[in-house]
This record gives structure tokens, sequence and C-alpha cells, in this order.
């Protein structure tokens, strides 16, 4: 009977631990393999129609004792206007708060030379020539808006850029959107999901800056890179629905959703920048 009592115990005990394994460490990689992976190819095919627009905002730092050039890893924005001179795009804040940086911009149309270092290579890394980073036109801060992390910038004008239509009204849980951005320097990030939740308050910590913002965003389940910060989110149709700021990972970085600033605060954004 005692016997019969303590394997029991014991496969009580395995299962617990197997389920909390589970919890633990594989629904969470389930959980982002499935993100990272996802694809919805109806909206895939219209990807063309808005890929131009999203560019890389990259910062440049001299240093004042040897004039030494840095380029960090920057974040993403989107046309949302172009006229003779200027394309202006949206951005999240955070990512042009630097005032020491000279930022940078490259696009769809910008042209990428690698070059080879073994170190790399075997990791899959591409290294940029730094002939690159020369060719980049300056970015200029147009706005920084006061009622949410987002800003306004501008570069010079390029016509083969697509411009972003903005949606008409913020999306709800269960829609489905695209997001794509130029996270930490790398080239055009695409990936799908839904809307997960209602509109909420965030408090997110900048890692690079420290500095917190509180802003409402809604949470979707499309697979964010570290620095995808001011990277677009479209709706099904194409249209502009909000501008990503964060996401969220677990104790070991691994994904668990994305935070995007929706299209009413983009459009109270470019107002306030108009009346001023």
């Amino acid at each position: 009977m005692k016997r019969k009592k303590i394997i029991m115990i014991s496969v009580g005990v395995a299962v617990v631990a197997a389920i909390l394994f589970a919890v633990i460490f594989v629904a969470p990689v389930l959980r982002e393999n499935e993100s990272k992976n996802r694809l919805f190819p109806e909206m895939k095919a219209r990807l063309g129609e808005v890929e131009s627009s999203v560019v890389g905002l990259l910062p440049k730092t001299e240093n004042r004792k040897d004039g030494s050039v840095t380029y960090g890893h920057g974040g993403s924005g989107v046309i949302i206007r172009r006229d003779s001179d200027k394309c202006y795009a949206v951005t999240a804040a955070h990512v042009v708060n630097d005032k020491n940086a000279v930022y940078k911009v490259y696009t769809a149309k910008t042209e990428v030379e690698t070059v080879s270092e073994p170190a790399f290579d075997k990791l899959g890394v591409e290294v940029l020539d730094p002939g690159f980073y020369d060719k980049l036109a300056d970015v200029r801060v147009e706005y920084v808006s006061q009622s949410a992390d987002l800003a306004i910038v501008s570069f010079p004008a390029d016509s083969e850029l697509a411009v972003a239509q903005l949606d008409e009204g913020d999306p709800s849980p269960g829609d489905k959107l695209v997001c794509l951005g130029h996270p930490d320097g790398k080239r055009l990030t695409v990936s799908y999901g839904l809307i997960t939740s209602d509109l909420k308050t965030v408090t997110m910590t900048d890692k690079q800056s420290g500095q917190e913002s509180t802003d409402e965003v809604y949470e979707h389940d499309a697979y964010l890179h570290p620095g995808s910060s001011g990277g677009a989110a479209f709706s099904d149709d194409m249209l502009l629905c909000g501008i990503n700021t964060g996401g969220a990972f677990d104790l070991f970085e691994h994904f668990s959703g994305g935070f995007m600033i929706p299209v009413s605060s983009v459009r109270a954004c470019i107002a306030e920048w108009e009346k001023q």
C-alpha cells in the first residue's frame, strides 16, 4: 500500500513538472515561432503597394575627442506625406530622441553593399560596407508629440517612394495586420498577426536612454524584432493602422506581444504638427 502511494506521488510530481516545463519553456517558443512564421497570402500579395513607404532611421554620433563616428541601431518610420522637396515620415519619438546624434535615412531604394567578415558570415549576419553610410541623407526632426510617443521627421524627397494612406478608424480585436520595419539597421522585415487587445495604457522603457513613455496602445501578435520601434502596421486594406512602439518579451527573451500606437493618435500628432 505504501509502495503504491509513493509511486502515485512520484507520478503526480512528474506530471506537474512536465506541465510546468511546457508552460515555462515550450509554450513561449511555440508562440514565438507562430508569430515569426505566420503568413496571410492575400496581404502578402499587396505588400508592393506600401513597402517602399517604410524607411530606416540610423543615429550617427561623432566622438568630439578623436573624431571617430559611430552609427547606432536606430529604428523605422513610414512616409505619410511628400511635396516637391521633402518626404515626411512618422516614427516613434524615442527613435529620434538623441540630441547629440545626426539621423540618417535609408529606404527600399537605397543600394546596400556588404563586406565579408568570416566570423559574422558563419552566423548569417550581414556587415554593411562603411561607404553605405556616406550615401545616406540627413533627417530633420520636424515635430515631437506632447501626447504620444510619436514624432514627424523629414528628408529629401524621392518620387519613387510610396506614401502610406491612413486608415479612417482604429482597429478592433481580431483584425489582421502586417508589420513592416527596418529594425536595428536590418533590411525590410515583414510579420503578420492579429490585434489581441482593446486599447489599453502601457508604460515602456527605452533600453538605450532609460526614458519611460506611457501610451494608449493596441497589443498584437505579429512578431517584432528588437529595434522595431517606429515601424508601420498596416490593415488588410494596406492602410496605416498604427506605429509600433515596443514589444513584450519574457525572461528568456521570447516574444509574447507587440504594442502599436493607433492611427487615431497618429492623426492627432499630424494635426498638432500642422498647427505649430
